[in-house]
């Protein structure tokens, strides 16, 4: 199972929302099977994911953090801060080669969506990257929750 991130950069970075997240992921996963997320490492509901799967690693070893990176090339810096910061255990570079930089996160995103089998978002606000991605997972039928439709 694939399980993809989508949320808003300035989304608060509270401990409620990550017990959301991680019960989230725990009630739509087979704990004995290996489960893959795939991480965007932008912003802080981002981060706040990857903090949660790291957390939830410690029980299951077969839960297992890529960060999927948009850029390839004279980014090197960047990834290697990323790499040792250790809340990913991989580094994938997916297949859009040929996308122009701007574009790079865009295409990214539609690529996690893509190959998910469930996406966990926190989409509150009907503008960004995020609320592009939340539209474009609803499009495509994708299993997804929205986490922010659930708070008081």
């Amino acid at each position: 199972m694939i399980i993809s991130f989508i949320g808003h950069s300035k989304t608060p970075q509270t401990s409620q929302l990550k017990e959301a997240i991680q019960k989230t992921i725990l009630n739509y996963t087979n704990k004995k099977e290996t489960a893959l997320f795939y991480l965007g490492g932008y912003g802080n509901f981002d981060h706040l994911c990857a903090c949660a799967v790291k957390e939830l690693q410690n029980t299951y070893p077969n839960f297992i953090s890529f960060f999927i990176t948009p850029y390839f090339n004279d980014y090197s810096k960047q990834l290697k801060d990323i790499w040792e910061s250790g809340l990913y255990d991989h580094i994938l570079y997916p297949p859009i080669e040929n996308t122009p930089y701007r574009f790079a996160i865009c295409k990214r995103n539609k690529f996690m969506v893509d190959v998910s089998d469930l996406i966990i978002a926190y989409v509150k606000y009907t503008w960004g990257g995020a609320y592009t991605s939340y539209l474009y997972a609803k499009q495509k039928r994708k299993k997804l929750i929205n986490l922010a439709e659930y708070e008081k």
